[in-house]
């Protein structure tokens, strides 16, 4: 590279690196002022409800992010809203199962029905309506979703409904018999989650992990002979938080490739430079084996030695620790506005064919659209 396009990236990376830094700061009052949605299940009054066989339910909630379930679109100033249960998520399934259900057991059982809960997020990604974009014509609306570009080519397009994963275990005389793992995610046909919506889900979530033993009897149930000692459960729930891009105090400087170097904390390229590729995408420059700077795309995020930043959508978002996971603002689709209008050519440079001078022009502008979004810890997925 030559001293002088070298000296001008340096002087435009400095000045991309400002806004930067001027994000980070509205997108951390941003996030830190996101109002809660206490959620509130509903409780079944009538006589049919569904049998458990068991003397009562507890939850352990493993989740890497414990403080919520999801975000969901809200309004102005805060256009999402974080979702979260009033005494925890394990209190609030187990008030919604003991609401619903019926504990029915042997007099002489002291059988415990046990849900170790290791996800259960709701995604609300929604596409732009004209209130919100009003001063743009549908017909000249482009809308890419960026969850698959050249920078994130294995990850899937964010949807919009609820992930769950838990082991359903039996407890009794002092250690946990596995039952069986469930891993789904429950898709809602609503154009956008809101309050009600979000209950809906998650009420029919928990229904839906407890349907292979609701109405059956002890000797029915398909329980395995394996012991796990609570010992056991503690440890592998604990040993899931070691990660050290959980427990690390001192991030190392550097671009992560891949995911599991972010959570290792592990960058394998130490020599780079952030700036902008374009009014809407940012750009990571590293250095090759000759010494010279080209753009990387390939890649999960990056430390400056300070914080940590996710790259999607071909763009750098500051990320934000939550209980044992990270959240970020970020894009969840793009929108091309094309704008149409005329020009005035010069008299005497008109093209043949064009009357009165005049043809037509058209200006391309893009804009992001930001929501609040977690990382999925065990994928590096964001939803």
């Amino acid at each position: 590279m030559r001293p002088l396009q070298k000296l001008l990236l340096i002087v435009f990376c400095s000045a991309a690196c400002g806004v930067c830094y001027c994000q980070d700061e509205n997108d951390s009052s941003y996030m830190a002022g996101i109002p809660v949605k206490n959620l509130q299940l509903s409780s079944d009054a009538g006589h049919d409800k569904k049998r458990l066989a068991f003397g009562g339910i507890s939850v352990i909630d493993a989740r890497f992010d414990t403080t919520a379930v999801g975000f969901i679109k809200s309004h102005f100033p805060f256009p999402a809203k974080k979702m979260a249960f009033p005494a925890g998520t394990a209190n609030g399934i187990e008030k919604y199962v003991a609401a619903n259900y019926t504990f029915v057991q042997k007099t002489d059982s002291s059988q415990q029905l046990v849900v170790l809960l290791e996800k259960l997020w709701i995604t609300s990604s929604y596409l732009p309506d004209k209130k919100e974009h009003g001063d743009l014509p549908a017909e000249n609306e482009i809308t890419i979703d960026i969850s698959k570009n050249k920078g994130n080519r294995d990850r899937p397009a964010i949807k919009t409904g609820l992930i769950i994963k838990a082991n359903v275990l039996s407890f009794k005389n002092g250690l946990y018999h596995p039952m069986y793992h469930v891993d789904t995610i429950n898709i809602s046909n609503a154009s956008f989650i809101n309050d009600e919506e979000a209950e809906r889900l998650l009420e029919e979530s928990v229904d839906n992990l407890l349907a292979k033993i609701a109405d059956k009897n002890e000797t029915e149930l398909k329980i395995s002979r394996k012991e796990l000692s609570v010992i056991e459960i503690t440890n592998y729930v604990n040993q899931k938080f070691t990660i050290p891009a959980i427990t690390t105090a001192l991030f190392t400087k550097g671009v992560y490739k891949t995911f599991d170097e972010f959570k290792n904390n592990h960058p394998s390229i130490n020599n780079f430079t952030t700036g902008k590729n374009s009014k809407i995408t940012d750009a990571m420059y590293v250095k090759d084996n000759t010494g010279n700077d080209y753009l990387l795309r390939d890649f999960w995020g990056y430390s400056d030695g300070k914080k940590f930043y996710i790259n999607t959508g071909d763009n750098f978002f500051r990320l934000f620790k939550q209980g044992n996971s990270f959240v970020f603002y970020g894009f969840t689709s793009i929108i091309k506005k094309v704008y149409l209008h005329l020009e005035r050519i010069p008299l005497g440079t008109s093209p043949l064919g064009l009357a009165n001078g005049v043809m037509s022009a058209q200006d391309t502008k893009y804009k992001g659209i930001k929501t609040p979004l977690e990382v999925d810890m065990e994928t590096g997925e964001a939803y």
